[in-house]
């Protein structure tokens, strides 16, 4: 069963994503726009998982 490993892979493309506008694109204005958006997401997730197994 896969589904545990499903945000951790979420967390992790998003990381890389982020360095790469960081360091590679060095684009400001699309790392503001990135940033909240994937945050929100991680905490659904989150938020999602806990309910799920709590």
């Amino acid at each position: 069963m896969t589904y545990p490993f499903i945000p951790p892979m979420f967390i992790i493309v998003f990381i890389a994503y982020v360095l790469y506008l960081v360091i590679i694109k060095k684009d400001k204005k699309q790392l503001r726009l990135v940033v909240p958006i994937g945050l929100i997401f991680i905490l659904i997730w989150a938020v999602l998982y806990y309910l799920l197994f709590k």
